[in-house]
């Protein structure tokens, strides 16, 4: 911007001046009086108006400015063009990490990886144990026995049984042990070719005592095992693997084996005094020692005169071999039989009804097979009973044959079937 130059500034005095009253010469502008456009750049000298004189006071670096519409102002000048583009600077610190973000999308599964080298096997855990479960086993079990293990039980009952698991192993219980088993306890093996329990027998003056003894019981089941006896003295006066007496008893899926010979008495698999009694897929099998021969060799013995016994058996197979007198199965009055699709087999006779004489247990015996097949080196079936026991509220023996195959020897005397009519004399 041009300055007020002081030509200007002369011509203004002097107007000014020619204007003024003569007294005081006081100077008065009357705005009014000059024309617009009257005052003009080039009629005010350079530097003639300042900041000073116009009132405005700048800072320092601004200077006095015409804006068009808004006057005299401070100002620091236009900018002028941008020059050009300095050096990149050196790079500086590194700042404060900002606060984190929130999570991402979960990315895409990426492909499964290769499976990896095996590791270690750990070491085993503790083998658990179950209320009123009695393991026996050859090791890490709560007996090694079963007699101790049965001995432990004081408390079992009707709401509170007990079970004896016997793990795979052979158990020999020594020279004349038993188990007495108590009622609502049952016994349960690991199969009867993985358990199997023995003992030996030899009691001269009398019977010799069973390797398992069921007495009074009214919830006892026996399976998934085998019993063994061998009689290591001829002159033994009676040998049994199992015994009952009264009661209720289960067994099943299990093998009876009786080896030797008591020479003045009996050899039993099973023995049964007035037992309901139910047996499902068991072996019984009898044999002796060659050189000596007992007087009775049995199978199954339904014993007679000590109360009612009601017998079933199913898919099972009862076989006695050698002895003076033998049978797969002998019942005798007092009891009622249903043998349904089973063996019996003795080498003298395989199914023996027989008959016990003398007061009030005079009473008779009924023996169903179904589906069965009976055989015997002499008699296949024999029934019999005293003669006139069929009368005078008494009755001998009933025998029912039904669908069973049978050998060529039947032998049946003084009996009556089982809607108690007479059965022809054979």
């Amino acid at each position: 911007m041009r300055r007020i130059g002081s030509r200007a500034i002369k011509w203004m005095v002097v107007a000014v001046m020619c204007a003024l009253p003569v007294q005081g010469f006081a100077l008065t502008v009357n705005t009014a009086d000059i024309a617009n456009g009257a005052v003009t750049t080039v009629k005010i000298a350079d530097g003639a108006v300042t900041a000073a004189k116009l009132g405005i006071v700048c800072s320092n670096g601004e200077y006095l400015q015409y804006v068009f519409g808004s006057g005299w102002v401070c100002s620091v000048g236009t900018a002028g063009p941008q020059g050009p583009q300095g050096p990149v600077g050196g790079t500086g610190a590194t700042g404060p990490a900002g606060a984190i973000g929130a999570t991402g999308l979960t990315g895409a599964t990426g492909p499964q990886g290769l499976t990896g080298a095996t590791g270690p096997q750990g070491p085993a855990g503790t083998t658990p144990h179950y209320a009123n479960v009695i393991v026996v086993a050859k090791s890490d079990g709560d007996f090694t026995d079963p007699v101790s293990a049965m001995n432990s039980i004081s408390d079992a009952s009707e709401a509170n049984p007990y079970l004896i698991k016997i793990m795979p192993g052979t158990y020999d219980l020594g020279y004349n042990s038993t188990i007495v088993v108590k009622d609502f306890v049952d016994i349960e093996g690991s199969g009867q070719t993985n358990t199997i329990l023995r003992h030996s027998v030899a009691d001269p003056r009398g019977n010799s005592p069973s390797l398992l003894a069921i007495y009074n019981a009214t919830n006892v089941s026996v399976r998934n095992l085998s019993l063994e006896t061998t009689v290591i003295d001829p002159e033994t006066g009676q040998a049994q693997v199992i015994q009952t007496l009264n009661g209720s008893v289960r067994l099943s899926d299990i093998s009876v084996r009786l080896f030797g010979a008591s020479g003045t008495g009996y050899s039993v698999g099973i023995q049964s005094y007035a037992t309901n009694l139910v047996m499902n897929n068991v072996e019984v099998y009898i044999t002796e020692d060659p050189s000596t021969e007992s007087l009775f060799k049995i199978g199954v013995y339904l014993m007679g005169g000590f109360g009612a016994g009601n017998v079933t058996a199913t898919n099972s197979r009862f076989e006695a071999i050698g002895g003076n007198y033998n049978a797969g199965f002998y019942a005798e009055n007092r009891n009622t039989v249903i043998i349904t699709n089973s063996y019996l087999y003795g080498s003298k006779t395989g199914l023996q009804v027989g008959f016990i004489a003398g007061g009030s247990t005079a009473q008779g015996v009924d023996v169903k097979a179904v589906g069965s097949i009976i055989k015997g080196g002499i008699d296949s079936v024999k029934a019999n009973a005293p003669y006139g026991y069929g009368n005078a509220g008494f009755r001998g023996a009933g025998l029912v044959l039904d669908g069973s195959v049978t050998g060529d020897t039947i032998k049946i005397t003084n009996c009556v079937d089982g809607g108690f009519d007479p059965v022809a004399n054979r």
